[in-house]
């Protein structure tokens, strides 16, 4: 069984009958933790049983679409696994849901950091990308779609989104300071301005 897998049954286990509402804030499933994480986490090499619950209560919160106690909840899972890439992505979708890119694109910088499976870690340098193309950081947003490239150099739609974005460079005039990064994508020889065909 994959750790993928092992989060899916987690989370299953999790089930909205689970939770206990005190307070009203969601309280760490009971059932959860006396039956099926730790049965589940012994599964999962180095696993925090806390971590996984923390983060099971915040997927909850999530999907409720209460993002104030989803970043707590996931917060906490990487305060107590900070080595976990998917706690961090966790916590930076979550983030975005509540409009504060910032601190995800340092989340996402996290998880890129940690992520070892190749495809993962392109998904969160496109996450990433995507951030900082919308706050306007086009230059910042270029890196982190050429290292998607590089890792997945045969996706389909991969050199077409870097593309794209060193076109909207271009045509905003923001190329003279990209001139000098290699790009991965076809034409990427500067014109006589300096931007990339």
């Amino acid at each position: 069984m994959t750790k993928t897998m092992l989060i899916a049954v987690a989370d299953h286990l999790v089930g909205s009958t689970c939770r206990a509402q005190s307070q009203g804030r969601p309280q760490r499933s009971r059932r959860l933790s006396k039956w099926g994480l730790p049965m589940v986490c012994a599964m999962i090499s180095g696993c925090s049983l806390i971590a996984l619950d923390n983060w099971a209560a915040g997927k909850q919160s999530y999907d409720a679409r209460d993002f104030d106690e989803a970043v707590h909840y996931y917060s906490e899972a990487v305060r107590l696994k900070p080595d976990d890439a998917f706690y961090h992505v966790s916590l930076a979708q979550a983030l975005v849901a509540q409009g504060d890119d910032d601190a995800a694109i340092e989340q996402y910088r996290e998880a890129v950091h940690f992520e070892s499976n190749t495809r993962l870690r392109a998904a969160w340098h496109s996450g990433l990308g995507r951030l900082l193309e919308k706050k306007g950081d086009l230059a910042g947003a270029v890196g982190e779609f050429r290292e998607v490239d590089r890792l997945l150099p045969n996706e389909p739609g991969v050199r077409k989104q870097l593309d794209d974005l060193l076109q909207k460079i271009a045509k905003d005039g923001h190329g003279p300071s990209l001139s000098n990064t290699p790009s991965s994508s076809v034409g990427n020889t500067p014109n006589a301005d300096g931007l990339p065909q």
